[in-house]
């Protein structure tokens, strides 16, 4: 089943003790007694000062309270503070990023906007700052949002400032979501992709 896959799947991700946890939509199938488990996992890892990452869906936001980011698109972000889902202005986007930052004390929320860019929004100094999409061209968003958590993560837990970070997962998403099917970006792609909007 879904539920046992997922729990498999976490079992071999936590087995080498990792410094960076990535959960994507770790809920998706699991009963009320294995999302409490999740929650013990959440807190221990925090406990251990580990950056926890989560590519939320549309339900269970109360179980990642306090980790270290999370990336939900627009209406993953209304559905987390509990308001319908509506065309959104600028101000009204700056207004639900810093009600998820507080609802569920992040350090960083980056909210995707499709093709109106990033959202980045950073607790410490109450930092907004919006990305406009880099994408020249999109074909299919298949795994679009596991490029952007996945490239931001690795960025801040080496070095990168969060918006550095977001920066690079915005240039990774633009890659991605030209590309057919679920796609990968590789380091030198990225690079180049950097190099090429520095030009313009």
């Amino acid at each position: 089943s879904l539920g046992e896959r997922m729990k498999c799947e976490l079992i071999a991700a936590l087995l080498h003790e990792p410094e960076v946890l990535f959960l994507d939509e770790p809920t998706i199938g699991l009963d009320v007694i294995a999302q409490k488990n999740i929650r013990d996992l959440i807190k221990k890892c925090k406990a251990q000062r580990k950056f926890v990452a989560i590519g939320p869906k549309e339900r269970h936001f109360n179980l990642y309270k306090g980790v270290s980011i999370i990336t939900p698109n627009l209406k993953e972000a209304h559905i987390a503070i509990g308001i319908p889902f509506s065309h959104c202005s600028d101000d009204d986007i700056k207004a639900i990023g810093w009600k998820i930052v507080h609802k569920y004390n992040l350090p960083y929320v980056l909210i995707t906007l499709s093709e109106r860019g990033m959202a980045l929004f950073e607790r410490e100094g109450s930092i907004f700052r919006h990305l406009p999409t880099v994408a020249q061209k999109v074909f299919d968003v298949t795994g679009a949002g596991d490029t952007v958590i996945s490239v931001c993560s690795a960025a801040i837990t080496s070095g990168a400032t969060p918006y550095e970070a977001a920066f690079l997962a915005n240039h990774a998403a633009g890659l991605t979501v030209a590309e057919l099917g679920t796609a990968t970006v590789d380091p030198q792609s990225l690079l180049n992709a950097c190099r090429q909007q520095r030009k313009h």
